[in-house]
């Protein structure tokens, strides 16, 4: 593995553990057993090492989410490998609040990322439709809507604790509702 590679794949891992403002790069380095001015030589600061890990977690969750949407499975299948979906440099939810907070420039770019994913969940969902596995008469404007309140909903770490949830278990729960509803089959017929 590349240096640069090896420095990226140890950011991500401090800034998990101590956020993006709280890691330093004296930690980073002694971790890495490599001076700060190898980091140095591969990224000219700090905030330059943490957009460029964002850069990487962007690319690396797009190429990811692409190669899903290409996988030979149906459409419900696609939608949990979507969701589930873990890559070398990932975002966690932690990481994104700190990147609202403190990195706006980075944070457009998140949100550019979060319309690719709705890109795919639409194609996703087109699957879906020709597969005759989802009502083509869903609200598709709706359910985007919904998904994307859904997912305010992960980054909300005082609710998650509160509730003893998991971002993975919270995922997972609203699936279970999205895809099947609230009301007993036997309730449907009466």
């Amino acid at each position: 593995m590349e240096t640069r590679d090896r420095i990226l794949e140890a950011t991500g891992k401090l800034v998990k553990q101590y956020g993006p403002k709280k890691f330093t790069v004296d930690e980073l380095a002694a971790g890495l057993k490599i001076s700060k001015k190898t980091i140095y030589q591969q990224f000219s600061s700090k905030e330059n090492l943490i957009a460029c890990y964002i850069a990487s977690a962007i690319a690396c969750n797009e190429e990811g989410d692409e190669a899903i949407l290409a996988a030979p499975v149906d459409a419900i299948k696609k939608l949990r490998m979507l969701v589930h979906a873990t890559h070398t440099y990932p975002l966690p939810v932690s990481l994104l609040q700190d990147i609202r907070q403190y990195y706006p420039e980075q944070w457009e770019k998140v949100e550019e990322l979060k319309h690719f994913k709705f890109k795919i969940f639409r194609q996703v969902a087109q699957q879906g439709i020709t597969e005759g596995l989802f009502k083509p008469e869903v609200n598709w404007t709706i359910l985007n809507r919904m998904i994307k309140e859904m997912s305010n909903m992960y980054m909300d770490f005082p609710f998650l604790m509160e509730q003893g949830m998991t971002v993975g278990k919270s995922i997972d729960a609203s699936l279970d509702i999205l895809f099947f509803g609230i009301v007993k089959e036997k309730a449907k017929t009466e």
